[in-house]
């Protein structure tokens, strides 16, 4: 099945592409601010908030401009809406990672590839959809 969409997405056209190489380094981005407040001493709750926070700020432009072609500022709230959801996602997800006893560390990484899966079909359909730009 992932490979199915995978497939799909790369046939339909070049979004996907770009959606990945941006999310590397939005990727980069969000998940070094993780650690870093990880480093520091924050709990893993806060540091995920923290860094989701800011990269949702980073991601709204990045990917609105770069792979989206969108510079339609006022759909940050549905961007916003997005990323709650994928934040609440992910910290389910590092919870359970955790109670298998996999570090907030790992798990954080564990956790990139299904968001960026959960992040591009929400981002394409809810938010940078035609109807939208």
């Amino acid at each position: 099945m992932f490979f199915k969409f995978v497939k799909k997405a790369l046939n339909e056209n070049q979004t996907f592409i770009k959606f990945i190489f941006i999310g590397i380094i939005n990727t980069i981005f969000g998940y070094g601010i993780y650690l870093l407040f990880l480093l520091i001493g924050f709990n893993f709750v806060i540091a995920a908030l923290l860094s989701t926070i800011l990269g949702i700020i980073f991601n709204f432009f990045t990917t609105g401009r770069f792979v989206f072609k969108s510079t339609n500022n006022y759909l940050i709230l549905k961007f916003v809406m997005v990323y709650i959801f994928i934040y609440l996602f992910t910290i389910s997800g590092l919870s359970i990672l955790y109670l298998y006893g996999i570090s907030y560390e790992i798990g954080g990484a564990l956790m990139l590839a299904p968001n960026a899966l959960l992040s591009f079909f929400l981002n394409k359909r809810l938010v940078f959809n035609e109807k939208n730009n």
